[in-house]
């Protein structure tokens, strides 16, 4: 999802909808992509229970805010994972 650029404005969420419906349809769970603008759609997936507990409501947005790359020691979508070793003197 870090891959994704998301960046409202415009407000490109359409990829990010599509890997998390796929990912979800994937585990056997039905999902519908609710929309007013079809590049910026809603994921909507519903797991059934049996009644005997509260329901559970998780909601999440999957829009940023833009971000100038030239702040970033690593393009800003690019995930990059930046290991930094270090030695310990044991005395």
């Amino acid at each position: 999802m870090l891959q994704f650029d998301t960046s409202d404005p415009p407000g490109r969420e359409l990829p990010a909808a599509e890997y998390l419906r796929d990912i979800l349809e994937a585990e056997g769970i039905t999902v519908e992509m609710l929309y007013n603008n079809p590049e910026r759609p809603n994921v909507l997936a519903r797991l059934e229970g049996n009644g005997s507990k509260e329901p559970l409501l998780m909601m999440a947005h999957t829009d940023v805010v833009n971000v100038d790359p030239e702040k970033w020691i690593f393009p800003p979508f690019s995930a990059t994972v930046e290991v930094v070793m270090s030695t310990v003197e044991v005395q």
